[in-house]
């Protein structure tokens, strides 16, 4: 195994084992260049060097550097022509070629990771400067001429004494170590084709260079150069196996690993990793007496469990039944024995079952690909390094930078120390050996940059994780999902998913009484929807509108920024205390007695709704946390309230009962803010009952208004005035009273007195009725319908009554005395112009007490042949046809005219709404 690196399990198919690995080490005593020239003792198979040639190497990076290259080819006067530059990026590596003092970009590929083998092809037409590249099957540029490559006669005779292994050279900045190892280097002598040379890079050690072969390559030494031997270059199945010396639990070696960037404890698969496999690789790797001292029983956790059925062994992982190799007498735990371990002492029948709790054994990390490390929440300006591999060298684990920096468990001092190669600067942990640095802990940095602090020494909280960009790192170093931060629920096992969940981030000037900018002016926009939730009371005599609400409004503030939003809504609630620090806009209910303002208190609701594309940055690595970062100009403020509100209505009752009402709400800003604040209706909803006791909702709009000299908003809701109630309280009643009235032109000429009796109390009733119904509305100064409705029904009995007077008078005899009932005694009356007249000497009969005498003395009076017989059809007339047709007239126009009114309130101007 290699020093410095993961140990990669391989199932080799060819044989490499006389492939030479040459490691370029450097370290900070170190001032020397450590790097190799091809020797003119190399044998080449052909004399001549070819014009058209394809060189193949294989690099493995230890670290990133930003201008060195592990191989360069001079010109026969000592000048760099080519050299192959892998440079660092916050994403994938770019891939120059420094040709000729000439910078050429070849893009950006994901298949160079650090610590691992990457195997490269260029293929160069040097007389037509034509270019091909691949690394590790990715086609970078194919068949693409650069006039850089081209050479002159004379100018590049032979690779030997031009080929140089292990460092950079340049005219400007000079030479360069290159950190790394470097392998199968091979020369052929014609341009190979881009699906050749693909072939090449996934199996590196087919093919051997037919005009310098790697294996007869022989190279002169400067420095330091260690050769040693790997059979990482074959084609092979790659297993990164991270050997943990270190006792814990079943579980807590399960969720080690998965911190290791979702590793996990290998299974035991027939042909390719048995137990002996595993035993083998954890004894070479580690050593067997390191293993005897540090492991339990030097035995290992694997991933098999009883829990669901007993004697019934599945992988963890997988729930698949496996067979294992137990040892003899093996299982034997019974119920309480559900777990598995590997003992390394014994070759074969080495599996055990044991407790799942309450004892300790070693485990090995597996992974199928290299995990990488971040440590985030340094100063931008830091030397430290962000990114790193976990390496295991001698039975210990270190952190090995990207660039320059290892993070080393010092044991004398129980602490975990960052060293930068080439500087003091330093940084130190507290955090234990058995925590293996992950997770979020507080640094102390010793001669850092003086941009990160004045101070020679200064601390910080760092935060070591695999989690990607897309994960929250929890304080224990485990992964959870984005979205599941601050979500309500604990996601992480030490809750910290749920810790600093602040949704609103405040910059230090940040002052919530000044007005924030607008988006594309200087005028902030409010968005404002009401949603009426029900009308309380209606008070037409006090001008009353009693409704309850809910009003929203919506702006953006560009100065803000907003944490880690969630598209539910319902988690974008913004905490009370933050609701206080930041600006809301301030308005006024204009149309209220004491002019109501909006409120921010506890019945206030604030959310943020992120913007439609969820659109986000994420922080950078100077943050310990990863965090979604929402701007503030992109992503809407909502503050929502529900009110009571009584507002001022003007009723207009002039057509009651077929009126329709018009009432609003007007809303205008607190104090001389207009210019920089616009009000804006969105949305108007009415989600209550719109069938009132009295009324029910036509229509509701909102609009802009001028109000008070301000920019404002109006809302409003026309009322229609319900009509079954009235029709049933005042028309009907009326209309009944009436046709009483009038049915008595229909009673016997001789009961003068009981007409009488009955109109005067129709008109009583009806005068009753016209009082109740004024007293229930508002006092006028116009005439209402109704009130003209109540006075023409009050006209009629009065008709009546004056009719059947004169009918009387017109049929008393002329100059006789007339006796009359005056509480129950005979009075006689000599009137002036008509005396009672005797019929047949039954003059005191028309008052007598016992009716039926007084019945047939009135009949017989009444058929007495009156002398005004023409004046008494014609009043007939008028009050048996006249009078109902008029009646009848009356009530058509009445409710013509009324139904109009009722169906076309606006055009017929029964209302004047402002919001067309």
């Amino acid at each position: 195994t290699m020093q410095g690196r993961w140990t990669i399990l391989i199932l080799c198919i060819g044989t490499c084992s006389m492939n030479r690995i040459y490691d370029f080490v450097s370290g900070p005593e170190s001032e020397e260049m450590n790097y190799l020239t091809l020797s003119k003792e190399t044998e080449v198979e052909q004399g001549t060097r070819p014009s058209r040639f394809t060189i193949c190497s294989s690099v493995y990076l230890k670290k990133f550097q930003a201008d060195s290259s592990h191989m360069s080819i001079l010109l026969d006067s000592g000048i760099p022509w080519v050299s192959l530059y892998i440079y660092p990026t916050t994403g994938d590596p770019y891939v120059w070629f420094l040709v000729r003092g000439i910078w050429l970009n070849f893009g950006t590929t994901a298949k160079i990771i650090r610590h691992e083998w990457a195997h490269t092809c260029l293929a160069v037409d040097t007389e037509s400067g034509e270019v091909s590249f691949v690394v590790n099957q990715d086609v970078m540029v194919e068949k693409k001429r650069y006039k850089e490559f081209v050479l002159r006669t004379g100018e590049f005779s032979d690779f030997r004494s031009a080929l140089i292994l292990g460092k950079e050279i340049q005219h400007a900045s000079g030479e360069k170590q290159f950190l790394g190892l470097v392998s199968l280097v091979n020369i052929f002598s014609r341009m190979k084709s881009v699906s050749e040379m693909a072939r090449m890079t996934v199996d590196p050690c087919s093919s051997a260079g037919d005009y310098v072969a790697w294996s007869n390559m022989v190279f002169t030494q400067s420095g330091t150069v260690e050769e040693i031997e790997e059979a990482a270059l074959c084609k092979a199945l790659n297993l990164y196996n991270l050997p943990m010396l270190e006792n814990v639990e079943f579980k807590d070696s399960l969720d080690i690993c998965e911190r290791m960037d979702s590793s996990y404890l290998p299974s035991i698969q027939p042909g390719v990793f048995t137990t002996q496999a595993m035993n083998d690789f954890l004894n070479e790797s580690s050593g067997l007496q390191l293993v005897k001292e540090r492991c339990y029983e030097a035995s290992y956790w694997i991933p098999y469990v009883d829990h669901e059925e007993e004697d019934k062994w599945v992988n963890y992982y997988t729930n698949q039944p496996m067979k294992m190799d137990w040892k003899t007498g093996q299982p034997n735990g019974g119920r309480g024995q559900n777990c598995a371990i590997v003992t390394s002492t014994h070759s074969e029948k080495n599996v055990f079952d044991i407790e799942c709790t309450g004892i300790k054994y070693c485990f090995i990390c597996q992974n199928d690909h290299w995990p990488t490390f971040l440590l985030r929440g340094l100063c931008k300006e830091s030397y430290i390094d962000k990114e790193y591999h976990l390496v295991y060298e001698n039975g210990i684990l270190y952190f090995s930078g990207a660039y320059d920096t290892d993070i080393r468990y010092d044991f004398e001092n129980y602490t975990w120390l960052a060293t930068v190669a080439g500087r003091t600067t330093t940084a130190r942990s507290k955090a234990p050996y058995s925590s293996f640095l992950l997770g979020t802990m507080v640094w102390t940095f010793d001669r850092d940059s003086n941009a990160c602090s004045q101070e020679p020494n200064y601390q910080k909280v760092l935060s070591m994780s695999s989690c990607d960009d897309d994960q929250y790192s929890c304080f224990d170093g485990s992964c959870v999902p984005m979205e599941n931060r601050c979500d309500g629920r604990s996601h992480c096992t030490d809750k910290s998913d749920e810790k600093e969940c602040e949704l609103i981030d405040l910059d230090e000037s940040y002052s919530k009484d000044m007005i924030p900018p607008g988006i594309e002016s200087d005028i902030v926009s409010v968005n404002v929807s009401m949603d009426i939730l029900s009308v309380l009371s209606i008070d037409e005599v006090k001008n009353l509108f009693y409704t309850k609400f809910q009003l929203m409004v919506e702006w953006m503030d560009p100065r803000l920024r907003f944490f880690n939003l969630k598209q539910d809504l319902e988690l974008n609630i913004v905490s009370p205390e933050q609701m206080e620090m930041i600006w809301v806009p301030q308005m006024i209910y204009f149309n209220t007695d004491d002019n109501l303002e909006t409120k921010v208190d506890k019945k206030a609701i604030m959310q943020v709704y992120p913007n439609t594309e969820f659109r986000f940055a994420q922080a950078d690595h100077s943050s310990s946390k990863n965090i979604n970062i929402f701007d503030g100009g992109e992503n809407i403020i909502s503050l929502s309230r529900t009110y009571n509100v009584d507002f001022i209505c003007d009723y207009n009752m002039m057509f009651f009962p077929f009126d329709s009402q018009v009432c609003f709400a007007e809303i205008i800003t607190k104090g001389n803010v207009d210019r920089f604040i616009k009000l804006v209706p969105d949305q108007l909803n009415f989600v209550g009952p719109q069938e009132l006791s009295q009324y029910f909702i036509r229509k509701y709009k909102q609009c802009t208004q001028v109000i008070s000299g301000k920019q404002g908003l109006r809302i409003e809701v026309m009322l229609g005035r319900r009509l079954t109630g009235n029709a049933l309280t005042i028309f009907l009643p009326t209309i009944l009273l009436n046709v009483i009235g009038h049915a008595t032109n229909y009673f016997k000429p001789f009961f003068f007195e009981a007409v009488i009796s009955v109109n005067l109390t129709v008109m009583l009733v009806l005068a009753t009725m016209f009082i109740s119904v004024s007293a229930n509305l508002p006092n006028t100064s116009y005439v209402k319908m109704v009130d003209i409705w109540m006075l023409f029904n009050l006209i009629i009995p009065f008709i009546e009554v004056l009719l059947h007077t004169y009918i009387d008078l017109l049929r008393d005899g002329e100059g006789e005395e007339r006796e009359v009932n005056q509480h129950g005694k005979s009075r006689k009356v000599e009137p002036a112009d008509a005396q009672m007249v005797a019929v047949g000497g039954m003059g005191k009969d028309l008052v007598a007490r016992d009716e039926r005498t007084q019945q047939k003395a009135l009949k017989a009076f009444y058929n007495k042949k009156s002398t005004n017989k023409k004046k008494l059809k014609m009043i007939e007339t008028i009050s048996h046809r006249v009078n109902p047709a008029i009646a009848f007239m009356f009530v058509f126009l009445f409710w013509g005219i009324g139904i109009a009114l009722y169906k076309f309130p606006t055009e017929l101007r029964v209302v004047n709404p402002q919001c067309k």
